[in-house]
């Protein structure tokens, strides 16, 4: 499991899922023993088994591992329900990109709205000018 593979993670279908950059391709991702994750807002967190955040949905990221064939030869049990693969065995997770993008794009929906407002309010002000 040496490979390094990246893109983003993201939610698909209420699982959260890798998506490769450049092919489209998402893989279910089989986490190491120990992670877990938590909703915040409407993001999750992956947290590693000393609790500290590594990764959010929307981050592109770096990951290391493999393509799995099954989810139990990793865990040692069967999911309690089907879960549509391929499959991709975890090894190493760390940011692609040194900020995080999904802040990013929030940040820029917020200036952009931010910039709308202005405009709405000089043309109104311009509107109600009396005219000489």
């Amino acid at each position: 499991m040496l490979l390094l593979n990246y893109g983003k993670l993201v939610l698909e279908d209420g699982l959260l899922r890798f998506e490769e950059t450049g092919s489209g391709l998402s893989y279910l991702v089989i986490w190491p023993y120990g992670y877990s994750c938590q909703s915040v807002g409407s993001r999750v967190e992956i947290l590693d088994a000393e609790g500290a955040v590594v990764a959010k949905s929307g981050q592109y990221l770096r990951i290391g591992g493999g393509p799995a064939f099954s989810v139990s030869y990793y865990t040692g049990e069967e999911p309690p329900w089907s879960l549509p693969g391929p499959y991709w065995a975890l090894g190493s997770i760390e940011q692609w990109w040194p900020w995080d993008f999904v802040a990013l794009m929030e940040l820029f929906a917020v200036i952009c709205m931010m910039v709308i407002l202005t405009l709405i309010a000089l043309d109104l002000i311009r509107l109600r000018r009396p005219k000489i």
